[in-house]
């Protein structure tokens, strides 16, 4: 009887091992730029990686959806150049971004991100 017992005990423990369900939330692997107290109107952010010196550019016409958020799909600079252009002007200022990992569907499922984010004040 005792085997039986831990039989159906084993099983019972894969079973609910084995029972993760992941739904299927997305992310994406990237720097988001947010500038604060950024002027209205469109903004232009040239962003330069320190060690490669590869450019990547990034848009927001300054209306709903991107006021002051810019992406930068897999860009993952340890440190980047920006030089952010807007209609009052241009700043250009050295950033360290802050990263983190992510999985938005659970630790034991995919997929796993990391997004990173550098906050600059526009002066």
């Amino acid at each position: 009887m005792r085997s039986i017992l831990a039989l159906v005990v084993a099983l019972a423990v894969v079973a609910c091992e084995s029972s993760t369900v992941c739904t299927l939330i997305g992310c994406l692997n990237g720097l988001t730029v947010e500038i604060q107290n950024a002027p209205a109107g469109p903004i232009t952010v040239q962003a330069i990686e320190g060690a490669s010196g590869s450019v990547h550019t990034a848009t927001c016409p300054g209306t709903s959806g991107c006021t002051n958020k810019l992406f930068f799909p897999e860009f993952l600079p340890s440190q980047a150049r920006l030089t952010i252009t807007t209609t009052v002007g241009t700043r250009e200022q050295v950033v360290t971004p802050t990263y983190e990992t992510r999985q938005p569907n659970g630790p034991k499922c995919e997929p796993t991100c990391r997004g990173g984010t550098a906050r600059v004040v526009w002066q």
